[in-house]
């Protein structure tokens, strides 16, 4: 069993709406205009989680995330950092050893802000087109706020139970905006 719940769990023994999500990893690969094996990866490792959830899916979901988070921070630095890279690593190993999905929460989370503030502070020069950038940090904002929302209600036991209602595919909804946010941090990043 997987270490996170999400609130369509709740309700089926496996999650529709969470996997069929995914599809927009899938149609970002195909359709960025720079080829990305790991968004496909995201895509498929977290169909193969929704629908399992099993561990192996989780981390088969993951990764690839982490991966392409610290892809986005050397296409910013231009640079590959071994203190990065080593703090990354040994974040890893713990959550992988001790299987505290907070560890994941945390890697994640300054994966994301990281680059952000980078390009937040000085997109020129960084060689991004700042239009593209506002645009995908409008997508990655939008569906990271899904996704804590989503894990609030879970928490709390608030997870809703009828389809009819909006907040029932805030998961969903996380998958959709982060492969759109992923597609325009592309298109910004051509010269």
């Amino acid at each position: 069993m997987s270490l996170v719940q999400w609130c369509e769990r709740e309700f089926h023994s496996y999650e529709p709406y969470n996997s069929i999500s995914n599809l927009a990893f899938i149609l970002v690969y195909f359709a960025s205009p720079k080829r990305n094996a790991l968004i496909a990866a995201i895509g498929c490792g977290s169909f193969y989680f929704h629908i399992t959830g099993s561990y192996l899916g989780e981390i088969l979901d993951e990764l690839p995330m982490s991966l392409l988070a610290y892809q986005y921070y050397t296409v910013i630095a231009r640079s590959h950092s071994r203190t990065y890279l080593a703090v990354l690593s040994m974040a890893w190993i713990l959550y992988i050893r001790y299987k505290l999905y907070a560890i994941f929460t945390a890697i994640f989370t300054c994966q994301i802000l990281l680059p952000l503030g980078m390009v937040i502070v000085q997109p020129k020069k960084m060689g991004m087109r700042k239009s593209y950038l506002v645009i995908s940090w409008a997508y990655m904002t939008t569906a990271f706020s899904c996704w804590g929302y989503e894990r609030y209600l879970h928490a709390t036991g608030h997870c809703p139970s009828d389809t009819g209602d909006f907040t029932y595919y805030l998961h969903s909804y996380w998958h959709v905006g982060a492969a759109l946010a992923h597609y325009y941090f592309m298109e910004a990043s051509i010269q």
